[in-house]
């Protein structure tokens, strides 16, 4: 673990409480954290967290000209968050489900028909352990990264998983595990 981890840790430590206490450092603490990941994500490659980051950064600047009054509301009335009847909620969460359930399923089904080792990938899952070289290569090593980063991580860049084979994509959070720690990830 290296400075920049324990400073970006403090950091998010800071905007999160906060946020949960409503409190004015909001603004302050989100365009900072913004700003420190963004250069962070830049630093070790990536980039589409950085982008993530500077539009997080962008919308801290418009959410704190609207909270500070030099951009105004063009509406008197503030409007609630949803103005659904709440006689309608029951019938929206149901079809929320059936819809999230539905698409899970499909995207599932396309997974497996299209890319045979994606089933396979599922067939070793409770047994990886078993075949550590050939079915078992992904999990076992992406269990093995999240558990050497502990729960603060190696550093950002210091971890060992990038160096196996598509592991930026196909092991994402493992990577993040073993580089920014479980809390982070």
């Amino acid at each position: 673990m290296n400075v920049l981890d324990i400073v970006g840790a403090a950091i998010g430590l800071v905007f999160v409480f906060s946020e949960y206490k409503a409190s004015r450092w909001l603004w302050p603490s989100s365009l900072l954290m913004a700003a420190f990941y963004a250069v962070i994500n830049f630093r070790i490659g990536w980039y589409a967290n950085m982008s993530i980051c500077i539009y997080n950064f962008l919308i801290s600047i418009y959410g704190l000209m609207v909270w500070r009054g030099i951009i105004q509301s063009k509406e008197k009335k503030e409007r609630p968050i949803a103005s659904c009847p709440v006689k309608l909620w029951p019938w929206l969460i149901v079809a929320t489900v059936v819809l999230a359930v539905t698409g899970a399923g499909l995207a599932g089904f396309l997974a497996v028909s299209i890319r045979p080792y994606i089933a396979q990938r599922f067939s070793v899952w409770g047994h990886v352990w078993e075949d550590v070289y050939d079915k078992g290569f992904q999990q076992t090593r992406a269990m093995s990264a999240a558990a050497a980063g502990g729960l603060f991580g190696k550093g950002a860049g210091a971890g060992w998983l990038k160096d196996v084979v598509a592991a930026n994509t196909d092991m994402v959070f493992a990577m993040v595990c073993e580089e920014q720690g479980l809390l982070t990830a």
